[in-house]
Formats: structure tokens, C-alpha cells, sequence
């Protein structure tokens, strides 16, 4: 892909998710900026996920390495299993973002009206 080989392709998506797990257990009180990392790196597996489907891929996902043989799970179940992990990840993240959005449009929404116009009282000429 792009000329990269699979090995480094897969040792910089590994160091990406390690960075973000990193960065989510940081003590940082933003909650929304934590979900926009889970977000952008779940988006990433989507389109991966994605790619593979667009390209005819019919194997499953083996996204889970050899973690399936040490858990028992045939390789159908661990497909099914990480697109319902890929699926809480976006939602859940999303959902996250957008009530942080929202929680911040709250908060800066009086700050910029004028008072008049929130009353519903604006004078004619101001």
C-alpha cells in the first residue's frame, strides 16, 4: 500500500493506538478531545474495514492477530466481534464529541447575544 511495506504499515498503526491509549489516560480533563482521538483512530479502522469490502476481500478481519487462537474464537466470530467493537468505538466516541460540541455552544451561546435579544425585548434603534 502507497509503497509501504505490510510489516511497517502495521508497526505505525500499532504505535498510533498505542499514542491514543496514551493520551486517553492522560490526566487531562477534556473529555471531548479524548473521544475526537478514539474517533479519528476508529474512522481510520472503519476505513480500512471498509477498503477491504470496496476491494472484494471475503476472508474476515484478522484485525485481532493471534489473540483469536489464544481466546478459542474461530475466525467468523472474531470477524463479527471486532465489527461490534468498531461500531461501540465510533458511536460511543461520536456520541461523545457531539455532547462536548453541544456542552460548549451552551457555554459561549449567552456569552455573544445581547441580553435584550435574548429576552425578547430588543429595543428599535439600538
Amino acid at each position: 500500500m502507497f509503497g509501504v511495506p505490510f510489516g511497517y504499515l502495521l508497526t505505525l498503526v500499532g504505535v498510533a493506538e498505542i499514542t491514543v491509549a496514551g493520551l486517553c489516560f492522560a490526566p487531562c480533563p477534556s473529555v471531548p478531545r479524548k473521544a475526537a482521538l478514539v474517533a479519528g483512530l476508529a474512522s481510520g479502522f472503519l476505513v480500512y474495514r471498509a477498503s477491504l469490502w470496496f476491494a472484494g476481500w471475503q476472508r474476515p478481519c484478522s484485525c485481532l492477530g493471534q489473540l483469536t487462537d489464544v481466546l478459542g474464537l474461530t475466525e467468523k466470530t472474531a470477524d463479527v466481534l471486532s465489527a461490534v467493537l468498531l461500531a461501540y468505538l465510533l458511536a460511543g466516541s461520536y456520541f461523545l464529541v457531539l455532547c462536548g460540541l453541544a456542552q460548549r455552544r451552551r457555554k459561549v451561546a449567552p456569552a455573544t447575544t445581547d441580553k435584550w435579544v435574548v429576552q425578547g425585548c430588543a429595543p428599535d434603534s439600538v
